[in-house]
């Protein structure tokens, strides 16, 4: 019976380790959900997430997002030079690249502070 505490230590830790885990996702996905932006020039949405600034040019295009276009943030993703915001629209799912020329964030979103 001694071997095993030390299986069930394991499984126990693993168990409240992947639950830690799994909350910070969480928490992370509401937290981008609540952003809110607003479409103020034509900006291209893009069928996969773009991982730099020279990638976004060879990914396929599929649709335009106009000014005022209503949108649904979903997810936000960083990489070293850019804010890839995933996004749903009338248009269908996709990727844009943030560019403060193209969108912006409205007050009350998470970004604003407010």
């Amino acid at each position: 019976m001694q071997r095993r505490q030390p299986l069930f230590l394991a499984a126990s830790t693993c168990a409240i380790l992947a639950f830690v885990v799994v909350g910070f996702v969480v928490r992370d996905v509401l937290a981008d959900r609540k952003l809110q932006i607003r479409v103020i020039s034509n900006t291209p949405l893009l069928a996969e997430r773009p991982v730099s600034l020279q990638s976004e040019s060879s990914i396929r295009v599929i649709g335009t997002l106009r000014p005022g276009d209503s949108v649904r943030v979903l997810r936000v993703r960083y990489a070293k030079e850019l804010m890839a915001i995933r996004v749903e629209s009338k248009q269908g799912l996709g990727w844009i690249v943030y560019n403060s020329r193209t969108v912006r964030f409205e007050k009350g979103g998470a970004a604003s502070g407010a």
